[in-house]
Formats: structure tokens, C-alpha cells, sequence
């Protein structure tokens, strides 16, 4: 657990974004740091359970979390205020956010990526032939998403547009 000048060992680097650090402990606590790890500016326990929590940063500083398996995301700001929920996922199975804003949201069930703008409105739907059973997901900086899927167990180096997969790189 972090206290109120620095982050535990034992908590989970989530992001650094705007000059903000948010971490995650054991419990599914998020804090919320200034750049530097010297000032606490923030927190909140979500009501997900910490074993299945999944979280993304935006980089505007809200935070988004998710039940592994739900069907909606929670999106917060740095003080733990539920912003808004976004529902009409089958599974959720992982998230990530670009730098532009998009946030990708793996729906298991559906095997798909949707795609919501910076306003959180689904813009679109992605859906690679290779994904069998995605279960997370990350953007690089020129917004490539790699998908962890364990049906083909390898992470899938998809183009953000149009789902074309770029690249597969199997599990060791």
C-alpha cells in the first residue's frame, strides 16, 4: 500500500501520464502521484475486485477500470470519481489507451476490439482473422496494438485501423 510520500514495492505501476504515476495494490487501491513519486494527489478503491481489475490511463488523467469478464468500463478522474460508465461488452478481457485518445477495449466473447474515441463513443470494431481468444492488450506510441492471445498463443501485432495483422510473436 502507498502512503502519503511514496508508492510501496508492492504496488503496481499502472501509467505515467501527464506527469502523474497511478499505481494499484494488492487490495485494487489506485493512487495517484505527482511526477516523482513525492506528493499523493489521489485515490480510490474501485468497486471491481482487485483479482480481476483491469485498468487504462487516458491521457487526459482519467482512469478507466474494468471487471475482467464485465461488460462495462468505469471511467474515473484522479480524485476516484466515477465519471461515467460505458457499457455493451460481453467480456471485457483487457484495455489500453492510445495517445490520440482512443481507448481499445478487448471483448473476449466477442473476439473484437472495440474502438471508442476520446469521448468514449464506440467508433468502430476491430476483428483480426489470428484472434482466437485475446486476452490483453497494449498500444506503442505510434498506436500499434498487441494482443495477448492465449487460443494462439502469441501476442498479435495488429495495424489500429484496420485490424490487418502486422506481426505474430509466439509465447516461449
Amino acid at each position: 500500500a502507498g502512503n502519503s510520500n511514496s508508492a510501496a514495492s508492492s504496488e503496481l505501476l499502472l501509467r505515467v501520464t501527464g506527469g502523474q504515476i497511478a499505481t494499484a495494490d494488492a487490495e485494487g487501491k489506485v493512487s495517484v502521484y505527482s511526477a516523482g513519486m513525492k506528493q499523493r494527489e489521489g485515490g480510490w478503491s474501485p468497486t471491481t475486485a482487485p483479482s480481476s481489475l483491469i485498468l487504462a490511463a487516458h491521457p487526459d488523467g482519467r482512469l478507466m477500470s474494468a471487471q475482467k469478464g464485465g461488460g462495462s468500463v468505469e471511467v474515473y478522474d484522479v480524485a476516484g470519481e466515477l465519471l461515467q460508465t460505458v457499457a455493451g461488452f460481453q467480456a471485457v478481457a483487457g484495455m489500453a489507451c492510445a495517445g490520440s485518445g482512443e481507448l481499445y477495449v478487448v471483448d473476449g466473447a466477442e473476439r473484437r476490439i472495440a474502438v471508442l474515441d476520446a469521448q468514449l463513443s464506440e467508433s468502430g470494431s476491430l476483428r483480426a482473422a489470428a484472434m482466437q481468444s485475446p486476452v490483453g492488450l497494449a498500444v506503442d506510441g505510434a498506436g500499434r496494438l498487441y494482443v495477448a492471445d492465449a487460443g494462439a498463443g502469441a501476442v498479435l501485432l495488429l495495424e489500429p485501423t484496420s485490424g490487418v495483422l502486422l506481426a505474430t510473436v509466439p509465447f516461449p
